[in-house]
């Protein structure tokens, strides 16, 4: 096995144990580029069987030294110990993980996948990548199948015969013994990526011919689809495609084009058409942002101002909706950015009631907004504004 996946030992960066285990506390010590920075950084990226996960990990400076300690966090197959909380930097410590100093089954390919996520010119980190794949398959040859794509993955970057021929082998069995949709469009994404790979435009044919409705059919079909809603011709065209891609269509993929058309219907001021098309988007986040996008829109030309309002509150509504995502940096930390969220929208909301004459209203809401997100000047301009215009001096002063 190779010394980087087995001794687990780096010059700049030392770990208390060679064998680190789930849920064992581990102290380290980093002496690389940036253990002169005051504002240091270290971040720990672990793979689990549900993906990746991430947290930032707390350091001391102690002559010339950054150390620190943490827990390897449950179901950890293995981690990845980056300074300076960037996922490019050139340095990356990669750590497999064991259990009763034996080294878990998966942790090599699980650690291979760190090599794959970082940036390379050389084609070094592939390398590293492709040997910790094949002697994970070497140890356990059951794994083989469940992480094959992954293993063809080290090819892309670095011209390799013998990945190439693996590839081709693999789509033409795949073609034979009727693999997934899944599976298909995997590995045709993996297969654009090499470089190597002379007849690509056949492997989009054989996509097309055994998935006609699916993925990168629909891709094919809305390459265009910006340009035609451009030159208003992309109506007619719409509704063929929601029938024909109804899976998808229920699913997200046509978000992004429900996203133009509405952009484009509320720059026209049609806000009723706007709404027709906002309300099939799946993704919560997009159709927040489309409400915002849509107020702001009639605000700044000031019409319309209650739809405005009405859609200000929804964007209000579904954030409050949103769960923090588990890759939080703090529960905490994520909680005061949605609250900053929604100080910044009641301001918005705040600005259309004080359009629409309801100053009192207006206020009330800058208040709480005030409260969220004392920082923000625009907010406080708009605040210490309409107190004065209420006649409220005394008050404004205060601001």
């Amino acid at each position: 096995m190779s010394s980087f996946a087995v001794a687990q030992s780096y010059e700049k960066l030392k770990l208390s144990s060679s064998k680190p285990e789930v849920g064992k506390q581990i102290h380290f010590t980093y002496s690389g580029v940036f253990s002169k920075k005051i504002d240091s950084r270290i971040t720990m990226y672990y793979r689990t069987s549900r993906g990746m996960d991430w947290q930032s990990l707390k350091l001391t400076h102690k002559e010339g030294l950054v150390q620190g300690t943490f827990t390897v966090p449950d179901s950890t197959m293995a981690f990845c110990l980056k300074p300076r909380n960037n996922r490019d930097t050139s340095e990356a410590f990669v750590f497999n993980v064991f259990k009763d100093g034996k080294l878990l089954k998966g942790s090599l390919a699980a650690g291979a996948t760190f090599y794959l996520n970082s940036s390379t010119q050389d084609g070094v980190r592939d390398d590293r990548a492709k040997a910790l794949y094949l002697k994970e398959f070497s140890i356990n040859p059951e794994l083989k199948p469940e992480r094959l794509l992954d293993f063809l993955e080290t090819g892309c970057l670095v011209p390799d015969p013998v990945m190439l021929s693996l590839f081709q082998s693999t789509w033409r069995d795949s073609l034979i013994n009727g693999k997934s949709e899944r599976f298909f469009a995997r590995l045709y994404q993996i297969g654009l990526r090499y470089q190597n790979l002379l007849d690509k435009e056949l492997l989009k044919a054989d996509m097309l011919a055994k998935y006609p409705n699916g993925e990168v059919a629909f891709g094919e079909d809305i390459k265009d689809y910006r340009q035609k809603i451009r030159n208003n011709t992309f109506g007619s065209e719409l509704i063929k495609l929601e029938r024909k891609y109804s899976t998808l269509a229920a699913n997200g993929y046509m978000d992004n084009v429900y996203k133009d058309l509405v952009e484009s219907y509320f720059n026209k001021l049609q806000a009723d058409s706007a709404l027709e098309y906002l309300e099939k988007v799946k993704r919560q986040t997009t159709k927040r942002d489309l409400y915002l996008y849509g107020c702001r829109r009639l605000l700044k030309e000031k019409v319309q101002l209650q739809k405005a309002l009405m859609y200000t509150q929804e964007a209000i509504n579904i954030q409050e909706q949103i769960k923090i995502p588990s890759y939080s940096l703090t529960k905490e930390t994520d909680q005061t950015y949605q609250e900053s969220l929604k100080g910044s929208y009641l301001n918005l909301l705040a600005t259309v009631k004080y359009e629409l004459g309801d100053t009192d209203r207006a206020l009330r809401d800058l208040a709480i907004a005030d409260k969220i997100n004392s920082w923000d000047s625009e907010l406080r301009e708009n605040y210490v504004k309409y107190l004065l215009n209420s006649n409220n001096a005394s008050k404004a002063v205060e601001i």
